[in-house]
């Protein structure tokens, strides 16, 4: 197990060697696992001229604004499933969990198509929204078990 775990981590560290080696030790044949000499270049060509510190920014907004907001959805809707007895709760919930069935790569053109129409191509708060259904089954599952399991008389009193 230990040593399939190696093999595995073996493409991991082929490039983070590779990242410290020079353009001509990354192009030699045979290949050189431990550089001869090691550089930054490639570190300083990545944060000057490529805008990588934009790119993480994009990233920490929409993981952060997907986060809070689909925790918080699925929480409520968690609590709707757990606690509530309600006509057509299990079709809700089939609603729910049927994004889960049908790969995101099958909607890419249609949510691209419909995004371009209505002007939400490049900005924030759509992207956060595109992120939502795909985020929301999961956790909402997860809660209502949670829920389920803790006694109704933990809620607060009237």
């Amino acid at each position: 197990m230990v040593s399939l775990g190696l093999f595995m981590l073996l493409p991991l560290l082929w490039v983070t060697f590779n990242a410290f080696k020079l353009e001509s030790d990354i192009n030699r044949y045979p290949p050189v696992f431990f550089p001869d000499e090691m550089t930054l270049e490639h570190f300083q060509y990545a944060f000057t001229s490529q805008n990588l510190f934009r790119f993480v920014g994009n990233s920490f907004v929409i993981a952060t604004g997907v986060v809070l907001v689909g925790c918080s959805v699925a929480a409520l809707c968690a609590y709707a499933f757990s606690r509530y007895k309600f006509r057509g709760k299990g079709i809700f919930i089939g609603v729910v969990l049927f994004p889960m069935l049908i790969p995101g790569i099958c909607n890419l053109i249609p949510i691209y198509s419909v995004y371009a129409n209505f002007g939400l191509l490049n900005n924030y708060p759509a992207l956060i929204a595109l992120y939502i259904p795909g985020l929301l089954p999961s956790p909402s599952g997860c809660c209502a078990i949670t829920l389920t399991a803790c006694p109704s008389r933990w809620k607060r009193r009237r």
